[in-house]
């Protein structure tokens, strides 16, 4: 038996699943557990491909207590520390629809790109 989430997966009435790992949808919950040092992947959907999940490793009870401390407002995270973990997860989920939908282009280096916008800038005025 693996621990790979799958949404399609038959479970056996008669066995006993401990999960390493849970699966969730918003971002926001998310963002709070990797601040909390929880391991945090984002994966697509099977039933729904636009749709992008995120599999958080850790144990079910340590996972669902820190949900807890989450919607019951006993956190004591910085804003910005917040902020900065929800747009990283938010930039993994463009990223992969855009490696989805083939528009995905690898950023320049930063010399090229300093260039670039000069440019721009410089054809604007």
């Amino acid at each position: 038996m693996t621990n790979e989430y799958n949404e399609n997966a038959a479970v056996d009435p008669g066995t006993t699943f401990i999960p390493t790992s849970q699966v969730f949808e918003d971002a926001m919950v998310v963002a709070y557990l990797a601040i909390r040092g929880f391991t945090v992947t984002a994966i697509k959907s099977q039933r729904r491909p636009a749709r992008i999940l995120f599999r958080v490793d850790g144990s079910a009870d340590d996972i669902q207590a820190v949900v807890n401390e989450y919607y019951q407002g006993e956190t004591t995270v910085q804003v910005q520390e917040f902020v900065r973990a929800y747009k990283k997860l938010r930039n993994q989920i463009f990223t992969m629809k855009q490696l989805d939908e083939g528009r995905y282009q690898h950023p320049m280096p930063d010399g090229e790109r300093r260039k670039e916008d000069v440019k721009r800038r410089h054809t604007r005025m």
